[in-house]
């Protein structure tokens, strides 16, 4: 009698499993490269900026918050100067004056009260960014400068290449219109990525005179 153990009919049927376990895995694989929300992006969400810097307050609060970022070659990017060295304000966001949009007599209006500035290229050195509280409108009436305004300011600061990395989240508040709140400065180094934070950096625009603030 032959012996079992070298019996073909053990090796087939072990070949038959062997490929069907090949086959599942196989399938489990194509299956998760199909479904998007399974892939891992190893790059960033967006290929024409390095970073994005972006701030953001409540929906309901009819405010002008002007967001500042200066450069390590003191270029200073604003609603004054949207484009300067590789930094670029997107937008400009006036509060319900450009968050609003009439049909009819239906009026739709935006869900985010925020400005985003983006660093297109890896310039190695300073940053600072501040946000100013430029005017608020309560029951369509302009307050005005000095007048008190309670209003949180969420900051985020992201790198985006080779990997989306957010590098700093912070929320500060405003006490008053046409107040200035420094909020962080940082180092980049020569390979792009952040060093040497600073909670207290200076003030990038000048503040009026004649509002008796500082």
């Amino acid at each position: 009698m032959r012996n079992k153990q070298y019996d073909f009919r053990t090796g087939f049927i072990d070949l038959l499993l062997s490929c069907f376990a090949a086959i599942v895995v196989l399938f489990i694989i194509s299956t998760a490269l199909i479904n998007p929300t399974r892939v891992v992006k190893q790059e960033g969400v967006r290929k024409d900026a390095e970073y994005v810097i972006e701030i953001n307050w409540p929906q309901n609060i009819d405010c002008d918050v002007d967001l500042w970022v200066m450069d390590p070659a003191k270029n200073t990017v604003s609603y004054q100067r949207k484009d300067a060295g590789l930094m670029h304000l997107e937008r400009d966001d006036l509060g319900y004056a450009n968050d609003q949009a009439r049909e009819g007599q239906v009026v739709y209006k935006s869900k985010f009260n925020g400005e985003i500035t983006t660093i297109r290229g890896l310039v190695p050195g300073r940053y600072s960014v501040s946000v100013h509280l430029f005017n608020c409108r309560l029951g369509g009436r302009e307050l005005k400068p000095g007048s008190p305004m309670i209003l949180p300011v969420a900051v985020k600061i992201t790198k985006l290449n080779p990997n989306l990395l957010i590098v700093h989240e912070s929320t500060v508040e405003f006490q008053k219109i046409w107040e200035e709140i420094p909020v962080i400065s940082w180092t980049m180094n020569e390979l792009g990525y952040p060093i040497d934070w600073d909670t207290t950096p200076r003030k990038l625009i000048k503040i009026q005179k004649n509002t008796g603030m500082s």
